[in-house]
């Protein structure tokens, strides 16, 4: 092997993380009030904020004890996307893709949400990595409780 070799030592590239944290997830909603009642009281939800923003409100809950993500509640409006964006964000409500929200006990946490109105979806069963279920906001959003194991 050539002396060359001996000493060969490969670089290392430190690459910087751009992104450093999830903050903030965006359901778009027809009826603020309405949707944040539906977060805090059938979901456990606490609200985060609720501010003015333009012609609208800054509303997010978050999940107690958790300080991030917060899911913001929005609200789309002619004056804040103009008339062909405001099209597409009415047209986005219900669409979201599905989240997976952790909980301790999955048969229980459907017990408690289905006594609260909340529509299910699917029972629990066994995934594979989680006792799972499915449930639906007030837009259709769909969302899986999963209990890991």
């Amino acid at each position: 092997c050539p002396q060359e070799a001996l000493f060969y030592r490969p670089k290392i590239y430190r690459v910087k993380s751009v992104i450093t944290q999830l903050r903030y997830l965006t359901l778009v909603v027809s009826d603020q009030g309405e949707a944040l009642r539906w977060y805090t009281e059938k979901l456990g939800l606490e609200k985060r904020m609720d501010m003015p923003n333009g012609s609208s409100r800054w509303i997010t809950v978050g999940i107690k004890g958790q300080p991030y993500p917060e899911i913001i509640l929005q609200k789309p409006s002619l004056q804040e996307h103009g008339p062909q964006g405001l099209e597409k964000k009415l047209g986005q409500i219900g669409q979201n893709p599905t989240w997976v929200l952790l909980v301790d006990d999955c048969p229980q946490t459907v017990e408690t949400l289905r006594g609260k109105g909340v529509k299910i979806l699917e029972e629990p069963q066994d995934a594979g990595w989680a006792i799972a279920a499915l449930i639906e906001d007030l837009y259709g959003n769909a969302f899986t409780l999963a209990q890991p194991k």
